[in-house]
């Protein structure tokens, strides 16, 4: 098969295992991507997390050919070579930081991505540990990471879904020359040319691959640039109501994406 599937993880192939306190892949999805992988489709995992934040995939043994990570900031191939990095600069998270996060610490989350790894970002560090288990960096300290920064993700303590949009569309609105993602109750912001879909589209240009053997799935605002790309996109049922209507095709699980691959 010359086919190519594109999938993201959290809300697509990750999911809360309560009864472990822990995410998951569901048996049937990973089985099914292990076959296909086995008759020669080539599969990029396209997600918000880092490499440090993809390490259980080999545990898993899920296997990939490329990691667009990181919402398409770092693409790596699957021996973590990199492929391309975009780095933030700056002057973007000083300004976002200070406008929205600086004396709300105690409503929100500021993780700074390296691609590799990940950084609590606070105002100023008060020495207690980060029970999300960061390592923590001041901001007056943020010149430590060399301009390697290539993702700035906010979210609520509570998690809760309405003080997400609200933040969402108040920095939205003020930078426009940066690209602000939703992924359900996270934050992520990028340059401005970044995105899951425009990093999958690098790594079909650079290996000669056909776009109508693309098949791309995932269950937020962050795979809209993915289902943009190709004609062979889809979403959940469990997505929101206005994610699916961005897909061509709705199904129950990534198994019967695969299904449906098969057929075409």
């Amino acid at each position: 098969m010359k086919k190519i599937l594109a999938t993201d993880l959290d809300g697509t192939l990750l999911f809360p295992d309560k009864k472990k306190n822990h995410y998951g892949v569901r048996e049937d999805d990973l089985l099914a991507i292990q076959n296909l992988h086995k008759d020669g489709v080539k599969v990029i995992v396209a997600t918000g997390r880092n490499l440090q934040g993809v390490s259980f995939l080999e545990q898993i043994n899920l296997p990939y050919d490329y990691l667009v990570l990181s919402n398409g900031a770092f693409i790596l191939d699957k021996k973590h070579k990199v492929i391309k990095s975009s780095t933030m600069g700056e002057k973007y998270i000083n300004d976002i930081f200070n406008s929205y996060i600086k004396d709300h610490e105690n409503q929100f989350v500021c993780v700074l991505q390296t691609g590799k790894n990940s950084y609590r970002l606070e105002y100023d560090y008060d020495g207690i540990e980060d029970k999300y288990m960061y390592p923590i960096i001041p901001l007056s300290q943020l010149s430590q990471l060399n301009n390697n920064v290539v993702s700035m993700n906010i979210f609520p303590f509570s998690k809760n879904l309405h003080e997400t949009i609200r933040l969402h569309e108040a920095i939205s609105e003020q930078y426009k020359d940066i690209n602000v993602l939703r992924n359900t109750c996270f934050i992520d912001i990028v340059n401005k040319d970044v995105s899951k879909g425009n990093a999958i589209k690098h790594i079909m240009e650079s290996k000669k691959l056909n776009k109508h053997d693309l098949y791309c799935i995932g269950d937020s605002w962050n795979d809209e640039s993915m289902f943009q790309i190709t004609e062979n996109s889809f979403t959940f049922f469990h997505a929101e109501p206005e994610i699916q209507k961005l897909a061509n095709n709705v199904v129950k699980n990534v198994s019967e994406c695969i299904e449906l691959l098969r057929k075409k």
